[in-house]
């Protein structure tokens, strides 16, 4: 499978036969989702999420199977807000472990830059 950045939001998959078609990227927490009511994130700081990895990581590397979910003919491919639906077809790329935390903002953006990680492609829609 060969993945290319075709705009913002999407990559384009080709398969070993050389069809191509989009796809969008997902990352599951191998221990599970986990999810925050709205009167619990409003307790949170603005750094909350960063923080929390940062203690997770404390006790032990994270890990998350990393996935592309393939479009539909149908789907909406220009507004990464719109979810589609759990039945598309999902593609297991490989696992991605997170073993230290960053020490630093510098640190963050240096391992985080676009040169050093050509393939994960960030909306310019904001996603709420």
């Amino acid at each position: 499978m060969q993945l290319r950045p075709i705009s913002d939001k999407h990559v384009q998959v080709r398969n070993a036969k050389g069809v191509t078609t989009l796809a969008r990227y997902q990352l599951q927490p191998l221990a599970g989702a986990q999810f925050l009511t709205k009167e619990q994130v409003s307790t949170k700081g603005p750094d909350y999420l960063a923080d929390e990895i940062r203690q997770r990581v404390g006790l032990g590397p994270i890990k998350f199977t990393l996935l592309v979910q393939v479009a539909a003919q149908d789907d909406k491919t220009d507004d990464p807000s719109i979810a589609w639906p759990d039945t598309r077809k999902k593609v297991e790329l490989g696992t991605i472990t997170i073993t230290k935390p960053w020490k630093t903002v510098k640190q963050q953006k240096k391992s985080c830059s676009s040169s050093r990680v050509r393939w994960f492609l960030v909306s310019r829609r904001p996603i709420r």
